[in-house]
């Protein structure tokens, strides 16, 4: 993992726009849904994508549909299912429908100003599900945030997401995947 710190910035060069590392990561989802609702298409029976892609994806995806609390995200991918994500988090976008997340003290510095929190977790997606243990998680300032206060945020966000993701809860894999996983610098998948 990554040392303890979210002074980190996210990767540069990465601009959100359309690279050949989304079109990589477009089309295996393409063949994924195409292959799920029994339309003609290849079976994509493993798929590998680089950090690099994902992180171009990510932000493609982002500018392209914006997510409510969400301003930027990018993941750096270590061997056995370690992920550290570096995410700048809208809590203006939060606000807007948990009023009483941010408390009135630390409303105008929050609500003004764009923060990163890096997010080290652990996940295991087999059998179709996955699930995600939270373990460390460093604030503004390299203040660490109790795992708790990150679950809800997580689990706030998570549930104003047009996918509706219960993050408490074992969350399916779509397209009939039946596992994921991470090695260096990668993320691999199977269906």
């Amino acid at each position: 993992m990554l040392p303890a710190t979210a002074n980190q910035i996210l990767p540069t060069g990465i601009t959100g726009e359309r690279t050949p590392g989304c079109d990589h990561i477009l089309q295996v989802l393409q063949d994924l849904w195409a292959y799920t609702r029994g339309q003609r298409a290849r079976k994509v029976a493993a798929f590998q994508f680089s950090e690099a892609e994902v992180n171009e994806y990510l932000a493609y995806s982002l500018r392209v549909k914006p997510r409510v609390g969400i301003q930027a995200l990018a993941v750096r991918l270590f061997p056995d299912n370690e992920v550290s994500v570096l995410a700048t988090i809208d809590y203006a976008g939060i606000q807007k429908w948990n009023d009483w997340l941010v408390p009135d003290a630390l409303r105008p510095a929050l609500l003004s100003a764009r923060h990163p929190v890096q997010v080290d977790l652990t996940f295991q997606a087999t059998d179709g599900f996955a699930t995600f243990k939270l373990k460390h998680v460093i604030g503004p300032g390299d203040v660490v945030i109790p795992i708790p206060a990150m679950e809800w945020i997580i689990q706030a966000i998570a549930l104003h997401q047009p996918e509706w993701y219960d993050t408490s809860k074992e969350i399916s894999l779509p397209f009939h995947l039946q596992r994921i996983w991470t090695g260096e610098q990668s993320l691999h998948g199977t269906m």
